[in-house]
């Protein structure tokens, strides 16, 4: 065991693209970037947790690369549930079939049981995250929840976003298999994931700016 910290270089720092692109997100809802979903839209609401989610995601994945922990690893998946539980709820809420409180509430309530999940079968991380991460996807790409057809160019970001998921989940996939993993390597794929990772995450928040939906009244 060694004494370095971070304990994975390359793994730990590049966490940081969660980091960096989920402050830009949460600056855009107090208007500094001046790109949030406007004022008045369900959008405007959801924004700040996607960026408060992306901030999760890069601390607990900086945790566990820096200190290789049981609680870093626990972190680190279950930030990964969390976002694909976000992208299912915030899908309804956009939709209107769930009022905030109730988004919400469903929110915290299936993040604790797959939290729980992960307990209880910690070798299925990476087929439940598929699973989480498909539902909010698919609605997403569904004029229920858009507005726009699928074949528009106002959903563009959606489908920008899961071919670099895509791409990320198959170099997570990859880097557990002996011909890809090199651990003394400065370029990991692991790494790469997490870039990517982020960046298909930011363009959720594009895919929100660009289909807004007006909030309710009551």
């Amino acid at each position: 065991q060694t004494s370095a910290f971070p304990d994975q270089l390359a793994n730990s720092v590049s966490s940081f693209a969660f980091v960096f692109l989920g402050s830009w997100v949460l600056l855009s809802r107090i208007d500094l970037v001046r790109r949030s979903p406007a004022p008045g839209t369900r959008e405007h609401t959801l924004a700040p947790l996607l960026g408060i989610t992306m901030l999760f995601l890069g601390v607990s994945s900086f945790f566990y690369h820096a200190t290789l922990s049981f609680l870093g690893q626990f972190l680190d998946i279950f930030s990964m549930y969390t976002f694909g539980l976000l992208l299912f709820f915030g899908a309804l809420y956009r939709a209107g079939r769930l009022r905030g409180g109730y988004a919400l509430a469903g929110f915290v309530a299936a993040s604790i049981l797959f939290g729980v999940l992960q307990f209880a079968y910690p070798d299925a991380r990476r087929i439940l995250f598929a699973a989480l991460l498909l539902p909010g996807i698919i609605l997403e790409l569904t004029p229920w929840v858009t507005g726009h057809s699928p074949l528009s160019r106002r959903v563009w970001a959606m489908y920008a976003g899961l071919a670099v998921m895509i791409v990320a989940y198959g170099i997570w996939l990859l880097d557990q298999t002996p011909a890809f993993c090199q651990p003394g390597s400065l370029l990991q794929g692991h790494a790469i994931w997490h870039v990517l990772g982020a960046i298909a995450a930011f363009l959720v928040f594009i895919h929100y700016r660009r289909t807004p939906h007006a909030a309710r009244s009551n």
